[in-house]
């Protein structure tokens, strides 16, 4: 996958004061928050970004959890942007990564969003 470099300017030119960026991470070092990085982005550019020791913006290290939320996120607003639907299948994206067989548990998957409520009784078709 090709990936492309967000722009990068100054934040004053997407309507955001420096000053305001140096007191959230003045804000950030007061309250200990303990950051890797940090990275604003405004208009689809990097307003700002910052690196903490001993991490550095080539740097990749594990972030567990929170990737799902990052992941949540993206899709929601994929979704609402009219991008994707609850009903595309991911594989559809990524075509050369299918492989020849797909199990049929696999083949198949009903969003949780799309499902009834488990406490409902459900209608068993036979």
């Amino acid at each position: 996958m090709m990936m492309t470099a967000l722009p990068r300017v100054r934040p004053e030119e997407v309507g955001i004061p420096s000053s305001a960026i140096l007191r959230f991470m003045e804000d950030m070092t007061d309250k200990n928050m303990n950051l890797h990085s940090f990275m604003l982005l405004r208009h689809g550019k990097v307003a700002a970004e910052g690196y903490y020791f001993p991490f550095h913006k080539d740097l990749r290290h594990p972030i567990f959890s929170v990737s799902k939320s990052l992941t949540s996120a993206a899709v929601g607003i994929a979704i609402g942007e009219g991008w994707i639907s609850l009903d595309d299948k991911v594989i559809h994206f990524f075509p050369d990564k299918q492989p020849e067989t797909v199990h049929p548990y696999t083949a198949q998957y009903d969003h949780p969003a799309s499902l009834e409520h488990a406490d409902r009784p459900q209608e068993i078709n036979q």
